[in-house]
C-alpha cells in the first residue's frame, strides 16, 4: 500500500494518492475512494485533500441521486467539512481553494433543488473565496479552474435568479468563462484531465456551445464521459450515435447507478420511434431516485402510448406528467405545459419533430407533407406546422426557405408561451450571423429574450446571450 494515515507521507506520494482517489471518484468507484478516503484523512499531509475530495464524492452521489434526503444528508455532511478544513489544518493558501470548490458545489445543488436564496449565497462565498486563493496562490491551475466555472454558472443564470444576482453583486460571462475553462484544460493531465474533459463536457452542456463536437484527449472512456457524448449527441440531432454508445453497453460492477442513461437511450429510440423506448424510459422510471427528468420521462412515453394507439396508457402516463416529479429543470417545465393542455397532440406534427430530434430530416419533412391543413386544430398547431418546416429547411441547407419560415412564426407566435418563436428568433439571429449580417443578427437576439416566455427560456436564452457576445 501507498503509506498509512498515522505516518506523515511525503508530498510526491500524498500527490499520488489525490490522482488516485479523484480517479476512483470520477469513474464512480465510490465505495474504493470512501476507503482511501478513510485511510488517508487524518496525515497531516493530505486530509485537507481527503475531506475536500469526499466532499466531491458526495456532492456527485448527491447529484446523480437528485433526491431530496441525500441532498439534504449532503449539506449538513458539507457544512462539516467546511468547519473541518477552515480549522484543523495549517497551510491557509492550499485550504482557501477547495473551500471554494465546497461552496461551489454546495451553490450547484441548491439549484438544482430549487433554493435559489442558498445557491446565491453560497455562490457569492465561492466567489469571495476564489478571489482570495487567487491572491494567495497566483498561477494556480486550480483558480483557472474555478474562475471559468464561476464566469460560465453566473453568466447563464436563469432570468429568476437575476435580483438574488444583484443582490450579491455576482457577474459573469459565458464566453470568458469558457475561454478560461480551455485554457486550463490545455494544462492537465492525468485523473485531472479526465475531470476537465467532464467539466467542458458540462460547460458545453448548459451554453450549447460545441454540441456536436468530441473531446477526444481525455485518455479514458468513463461512465461520465460517456453519458456526456451521448447527452451532446441526442441535443445536436444525432440519435444514431446515441444508440451505438449505450444499447449495448452496460457499467462496470462497483460504478454507483446512472440512470439518466436509461433516459437518453429511451429518448434516442423514441425519436426514431423504435418501439424499445417504451423499456429503456420505464427502466429509467424504475430505477431513478430522484425527481429530476421524471416528468420528461413520463411525457416521453406518453408519446410512445398514443403513437402505438394506446389511449388508456396514453392518458395515464400524461397524468403522471402532472403529478410526479418537481418542476426546476426547463425540461420537466416544457413536459407538464404540454401534458397539461387538454388537447390532443396531432400525430403528425409529432412524429415529425421526433424524427426531426433525432436527426432524421428527410423523413420527418415526408411525415409533414401527409398533413392536411384542415387537420391542424387551431393556431399551435399551424404555428408548429410552419416552424417545423423552417427548422427542416435549415437543417437541409435551404436558409432562405429557413428564413421565410422563420419571419412568419416569430411573426404569428408574437405574445404566445409557445417555445417555437422564440426558438425561431434565436436560429434567425444564427443565420444572420453566419452571414455577417450583425445588425440583422442582433435584431433576432435581441427579439428573443424579448419575446422569449417559454419553458426553454433559460436555455434558448443563454444561446441568443452567446450570440449578442460574439457580436459585441
Amino acid at each position: 500500500m501507498i503509506g498509512t494515515a498515522t505516518r506523515a507521507i511525503s508530498q510526491h506520494a500524498s500527490s499520488e494518492i489525490y490522482s488516485t482517489v479523484l480517479r476512483q471518484i470520477l469513474s464512480l468507484n465510490f465505495d474504493a475512494a470512501d476507503n482511501l478516503i478513510t485511510e488517508f484523512c487524518g496525515d497531516p499531509e493530505i486530509g485537507s485533500e481527503m475531506i475536500y475530495l469526499r466532499n466531491y464524492l458526495e456532492f456527485l452521489d448527491a447529484l446523480i441521486a437528485g433526491d431530496r434526503s441525500g441532498y439534504e444528508i449532503y449539506l449538513s455532511g458539507a457544512q462539516a467539512r467546511l468547519d473541518s478544513i477552515q480549522s484543523g489544518y495549517s497551510h491557509l493558501s492550499v485550504r482557501i481553494p477547495m473551500i471554494s470548490a465546497i461552496h461551489l458545489q454546495s451553490s450547484f445543488l441548491n439549484a438544482l433543488h430549487g433554493e435559489n436564496f442558498k445557491a446565491a449565497r453560497n455562490f457569492y462565498v465561492a466567489k469571495r473565496y476564489y478571489l482570495q486563493a487567487k491572491s494567495a496562490r497566483p498561477g494556480d491551475p486550480f483558480n483557472g479552474k474555478l474562475e471559468g466555472l464561476i464566469n460560465i454558472i453566473s453568466g447563464s443564470a436563469p432570468a429568476e435568479y437575476h435580483w438574488l444576482m444583484r443582490i450579491f453583486g455576482i457577474r459573469g460571462d459565458i464566453q470568458l468563462g469558457l475561454d478560461q475553462l480551455s485554457e486550463y484544460h490545455e494544462g492537465t493531465s492525468g485523473p485531472d484531465r479526465l475531470e476537465s474533459c467532464l467539466i467542458m463536457l458540462y460547460a458545453r452542456q448548459i451554453t450549447g456551445q460545441g454540441t456536436g463536437e468530441q473531446i477526444d484527449d481525455c485518455g479514458e472512456d468513463l461512465t461520465l464521459h460517456r453519458y456526456f457524448h451521448a447527452y451532446h449527441a441526442l441535443k445536436s440531432g444525432h440519435s444514431r450515435e446515441v444508440i451505438e454508445l449505450l444499447d449495448a453497453w452496460v457499467q462496470d460492477t462497483g460504478e454507483i447507478v446512472l440512470t439518466y442513461l436509461d433516459l437518453l437511450l429511451g429518448e434516442a429510440l423514441l425519436n426514431s420511434t423504435d418501439t424499445g423506448a417504451r423499456d429503456q424510459l420505464i427502466r429509467f422510471l424504475d430505477r431513478t431516485r430522484g425527481d429530476h427528468y421524471v416528468k420528461t420521462a413520463w411525457h416521453k412515453l406518453s408519446w410512445h402510448h398514443y403513437l402505438d394507439g394506446d389511449s388508456a396508457a396514453y392518458y395515464m402516463a400524461r397524468n403522471n406528467v402532472i403529478e410526479k416529479g418537481n418542476l426546476i429543470l426547463d425540461a420537466d417545465k416544457q413536459a407538464f405545459r404540454e401534458a397539461s393542455e387538454d388537447v390532443l397532440p396531432n400525430a403528425f406534427l409529432l412524429r415529425s419533430r421526433l424524427y426531426f430530434d433525432g436527426g432524421y430530416y428527410l423523413r420527418s419533412f415526408e411525415t409533414l407533407q401527409q398533413i392536411n391543413q384542415g387537420d391542424l386544430a387551431g393556431r399551435k398547431d399551424s404555428l408548429e406546422y410552419t416552424y417545423r418546416q423552417a427548422r427542416i429547411a435549415d437543417r437541409l441547407g435551404k436558409r432562405d426557405e429557413a428564413v421565410s419560415g422563420y419571419h412568419e412564426v416569430v411573426k404569428t407566435g408574437m405574445g404566445s408561451t409557445w417555445y417555437f418563436p422564440s426558438n425561431a428568433a434565436l436560429h434567425m439571429g444564427m443565420i444572420y450571423e453566419e452571414r455577417c449580417d450583425t445588425a440583422q443578427a442582433l435584431r433576432f437576439y435581441q427579439t428573443c429574450l424579448k419575446m422569449n416566455r417559454s419553458a426553454y427560456r433559460n436555455s434558448i436564452g443563454t444561446k441568443a446571450k452567446l450570440g449578442i457576445r460574439r457580436l459585441k
